[in-house]
């Protein structure tokens, strides 16, 4: 029996370098889906980005995307701003060269956006306040605890308005309910096996909270839970 005590340390499939190109192109365009129906992540961006630029139309913003993947979530928000007139520049950055490259490939309309090839863990080389708000979605389980940590920490420091880092919570539930629906709707992929591993990488609220509590860089923050199946570590700091 799967031991869900404890975070699992596996790698995923996706992030072999020798994984076929084809299954991780599939994947890629498959995050789409999967974001829009199963991670709480546009009612994420409307409540906390859109609605603080809303705010001050008239201010130019930034953002900074870490792990985007095929960046599909940026472009949504940027389509969004477009048709409110918002002004927004969306650094996205992930570690595998192959999905920033997928990601540029998409990105010939969104001259908002730039795909850049980067490791979360190098932000604390970035100057202080440098992006407005900093998004992350299914990222921080790719990191072991220690280096959660000091992601979060960078992310605090590089972090202007607010941070909103998405994750999945590592339960028997989530984990059998994506498994029966992931193995109807998501073939000729890695979506099925990945992201049954990725919710054994996830957290618990529990272990969120006392990684807070443990680490001075993180008071700020502060942990809530979504349907279905996710938390996000929240930073405001203009409250």
């Amino acid at each position: 029996m799967l031991d869900f005590s404890r975070r699992a340390s596996d790698a995923e499939l996706m992030d072999c370098p020798e994984s076929s190109a084809e299954l991780l192109r599939n994947t890629l365009e498959q995050f789409q889906w999967i974001n829009r129906r199963l991670t709480p992540c546009h009612r994420l961006l409307r409540r906390h980005i859109l609605q603080r630029m809303r705010g001050d139309p008239q201010r130019a913003w930034t953002m900074l995307d870490v792990g985007s993947g095929g960046c599909d979530l940026s472009m949504w928000l940027i389509d969004r701003c477009r048709r409110e007139r918002i002004r927004l520049a969306i650094t996205c950055m992930d570690h595998d060269l192959r999905v920033v490259q997928f990601a540029q490939r998409r990105l010939a309309e969104y001259p908002e956006i730039v795909s850049l090839h980067g490791d979360a863990l190098t932000l604390a080389d970035a100057p202080a306040a440098r992006w407005d708000f900093i998004f992350s979605n299914h990222f921080l389980h790719h990191l072991d605890t220690p280096e959660v940590g000091q992601c979060l920490a960078h992310v605090v420091r590089a972090c202007r308005e607010q941070c909103i880092m998405s994750d999945l919570v590592r339960s028997r539930f989530s984990y059998a309910i994506y498994t029966v629906g992931a193995k109807v709707l998501l073939r000729n992929s890695f979506a099925y096996d990945d992201g049954r591993l990725s919710i054994r990488k996830g957290f618990t609220k529990g272990e969120a909270l006392r990684l807070i509590a443990e680490h001075p860089a993180l008071q700020s923050l502060r942990v809530q839970t979504f349907f279905p199946g996710h938390l996000v570590f929240l930073g405001d700091k203009a409250s």
